[in-house]
């Protein structure tokens, strides 16, 4: 279970994290004093999707408050939920007012998101789905319940890192600046971005081109060496290092610590005393059910 418990506890801290980290400047990108006026934003909002300013006008119509208390109401039960979500009380219904929230605030502050946001619905959507309150968790103490193979859960995960990785690094092999490292070079020199000077490094071009190749390597061959034991630590390492050199030199450390979780909800496993698989016989008439007791 420790990977769902991961996922679970580590999401709610980063997502606790990112609100602490935008609350002064939450309101100017929702509500309709926010940067962009609201019926612009709401052009490119899916009609499946319940936007935060929906959710505000019926408030407010039934209550009768302002958007401003209503979106402070709404901010608290946000709050709430991934508390509630990380100590594993009420799990699902947690995560799913999290995911629910979280989804709205996205999709009506759209000019101002990136990956990461999309990666965080991802994995909210994930906690809904999956039984991530089975373990360490309040509902688990109060209902008492019984332990789950989490082997299928972990097994969509994967699939999900390695559809990503493979599809990203594709992408970047396709090209050639990432072949020569211009894409590198491109990504550091950027102002608003890079805090240090990194200049002297021009002089030293290979080792923009190494950085480049690395990346391809690491995403295109994470399919393959992710799901070998032998390989499996030092890729993990690879990968985990690529995301750490994200968030130093391109100052992005909320999209490299939400891979970096979703790669070892995915794919660590911490040593047991005994990690053999267990076979435990079901009724007369039905087949063996493997259960892997190191997940």
């Amino acid at each position: 279970m420790f990977p769902l418990v991961t996922l679970r506890i580590g999401l709610s801290l980063l997502l606790l994290t990112q609100l602490i980290q935008i609350k002064s400047d939450i309101f100017s990108f929702i509500g309709k004093y926010g940067l962009i006026r609201q019926d612009i934003v709401s052009i490119r909002v899916s009609h499946f999707v319940l936007s935060s300013a929906d959710i505000v006008n019926y408030i407010c119509s039934h209550v009768h408050w302002t958007e401003l208390q209503a979106l402070n109401f709404l901010g608290g039960i946000y709050i709430c939920s991934l508390i509630s979500l990380s100590m594993g009380l009420f799990t699902r219904f947690s995560a799913f007012l999290a995911w629910i929230l979280h989804l709205s605030f996205v999709s009506s502050a759209h000019f101002f998101t990136y990956g990461v946001d999309y990666f965080l619905t991802m994995l909210l959507f994930y906690t809904v789905i999956f039984p991530v309150g089975k373990a360490y968790s309040i509902d688990n103490l109060i209902f008492k319940r019984k332990e789950i193979n989490a082997t299928p859960y972990v097994r969509v995960l994967q699939i999900h890192m390695c559809i990503v990785y493979f599809i990203s690094g594709i992408a970047k092999a396709i090209g050639t600046n990432w072949w020569n490292g211009m894409s590198i070079w491109k990504s550091i020199n950027r102002p608003i971005i890079t805090n240090f000077d990194i200049h002297y490094l021009a002089n030293f071009d290979w080792v923009y081109t190494l950085a480049g190749i690395f990346t391809i390597v690491v995403e295109v061959l994470y399919c393959v060496f992710m799901n070998f034991d032998k390989t499996r630590k030092i890729w993990l390492l690879l990968t985990c290092a690529l995301h750490l050199s994200i968030a130093f030199i391109l100052v992005l450390p909320n999209f490299a610590a939400v891979m970096i979780l979703f790669n070892v909800a995915a794919y660590y496993y911490p040593k047991r005393k005994s990690t053999r698989a267990e076979f435990d016989i079901l009724t007369p008439g039905t087949e063996n059910k493997l259960t892997y007791r190191s997940l």
